[in-house]
């Protein structure tokens, strides 16, 4: 009996293990997937001034600072055109309802006119260390995960270490 009882024992916490790491894998999915669309969203936001297109996964502390960088470009009369070439994720920790997400990323941009479409910077070819914290979005009925905070860990023009 104790043997059968210490068996179940096992296989429980064996199937609970798998479980948690399975929930852990999928909610580090969404995070990666978050973290992607909101490089996709700022690409479109810098090239249109559109910002509601990152109100559901940025904090309004985020979207706040994105506008006053995008008004600042386009009171000089130009957007910035902007391609994430690459990007790795170091790590993603999870911890309760926050996580914090490294990644290396590589981006090509310049700025144009906004009357002509015309390059008024040149290309810039810069590799980045990027830290994206974020938040479980409680006030939200899907409990959607949201970027809080964005912080520049390292910024080198591409070729230069």
């Amino acid at each position: 009996m104790k043997r059968l009882i210490k068996t179940l024992l096992i296989t429980f916490l064996i199937i609970f293990s798998n479980c948690t790491q399975l929930e852990k894998a999928k909610e580090t999915a969404i995070i990666k997937d978050v973290v992607m669309s909101y490089n996709r969203k700022l690409i479109d936001a810098a090239k249109t001034g559109d910002l509601e297109l990152l109100r559901d996964i940025a904090s309004e502390d985020v979207v706040r600072r994105l506008y006053f960088w995008i008004a600042a470009w386009s009171d000089s009369g130009v957007y910035m055109e902007a391609e994430l070439k690459d990007i790795k994720y170091k790590s993603v920790d999870i911890s309760r309802q926050t996580a914090k997400v490294l990644t290396l990323e590589k981006w090509v941009y310049d700025y144009r006119s906004i009357k002509n479409n015309q390059i008024v910077l040149p290309p810039s070819h810069l590799l980045y260390e990027m830290e994206y914290v974020l938040q479980k979005n409680k006030d939200n009925k899907n409990n959607n995960w949201i970027i809080t905070e964005i912080n520049i860990k390292s910024e080198t023009q591409e070729g230069q270490r």
